[in-house]
């Protein structure tokens, strides 16, 4: 990932078969910000991973224009998959985080994807970033919902599919948001890395 100085950023994943349709990405704008996408297309196999490229050519488009992140970005993408991929019946969920790191201002917009969880370093808690809404393709005209903060040092931010949520263990239980929320929580209080937190959760 790109990591601007005095950020940490880490990126993990495990497809459940060859080709996914799994996509996260980090790039920097020409005004100096950085942004992170997570989706997740529907379905499996090639139609989805040639779907997740489609996004990742968008996301590399958008950004060398110049355009407004991270709406305009998620309006573009939702108007290609419900023309291009209409047919096929294509949909993504995707949350976008754009944050400048000299003010340290954070922006997302969500569409369909599970809610960030983000930790704020002055009440030492953690919350989900509720911003409800429909995965991209799903609807002609989308309606964005912005969360925006200045981060503060020591604040931390983690997005992931329900592909975490919904592992199974040998007693068929799900992992859960109960325990995910308090892996990454303490993970942070801990002063873990990001690469530390991430590898910290999956295990």
């Amino acid at each position: 990932p790109i990591v601007p100085e005095g950020f940490d950023i880490s990126l993990f994943t495990v497809s459940a078969t060859d080709m996914a349709g799994d996509y996260h990405d980090t790039v920097q704008l020409r005004d100096g910000r950085i942004v992170i996408v997570l989706g997740d297309v529907t379905g499996h196999g090639v139609s989805a991973s040639l779907a997740m490229a489609m996004a990742k050519a968008t996301l590399v488009y958008v950004g060398n224009e110049g355009q407004t992140f991270p709406t305009i970005f998620m309006d573009k993408l939702n108007e290609l998959f419900g023309g291009e991929l209409k047919a096929s019946r294509k949909k993504m969920t995707l949350v976008t985080v754009v944050v400048n790191p000299t003010t340290r201002y954070l922006e997302i917009d969500n569409a369909g994807q599970s809610f960030p969880r983000y930790y704020a370093s002055n009440s030492q808690t953690s919350f989900d970033i509720e911003l409800p809404s429909v995965p991209i393709g799903a609807m002609k005209r989308r309606k964005p919902g912005l969360f925006s903060r200045t981060m503060e040092p020591g604040d931390a931010i983690i997005l992931y599919t329900d592909g975490i949520i919904e592992c199974l263990n040998d007693k068929s239980e799900m992992y859960g948001y109960n325990r995910f929320n308090e892996a990454f929580e303490n993970s942070i209080k801990k002063g873990c890395s990001a690469d530390e937190t991430i590898r910290a959760m999956m295990k």
